[in-house]
């Protein structure tokens, strides 16, 4: 089955997505307050985001959703260091819309 996506579905999607990823990375904050030393690296980089915005909704072909995700600490710059709190998210928010995907545009610092 194929959606048509209007400019004006695109916005209330944009707010909808938005508000799905900063409740889940919320979540998932609030959860790691439960993990251990063996995750010592994957709380520094949750730990160093401090906000995920999105860019923009790509909805040519299946809904792909760029994000920027900002950072208040200097040892984490790289894409790769966030690509599992992105994959995640990604999870997370395929419970609600199914076949989203997720690519991290930039990381701001």
């Amino acid at each position: 089955m194929r959606y048509i996506i209007t400019e004006t579905i695109n916005k209330k999607m944009h707010k909808i997505v938005q508000d799905l990823i900063d409740s889940e990375l919320n979540n998932l904050k609030r959860e790691s307050e439960d993990w251990g030393l063996g995750e010592m690296y994957e709380l520094g980089v949750l730990g160093a985001v401090k906000k995920i915005e999105i860019d923009r909704i790509n909805s040519f072909s299946g809904i792909k959703v760029y994000i920027n995700i900002y950072t208040n600490d200097e040892e984490f710059v790289d894409s790769d260091d966030f690509q599992e709190i992105r994959a995640e998210l990604q999870y997370r928010i395929e419970q609600w819309i199914p076949n989203i995907k997720l690519f991290i545009n930039k990381i701001v610092q």
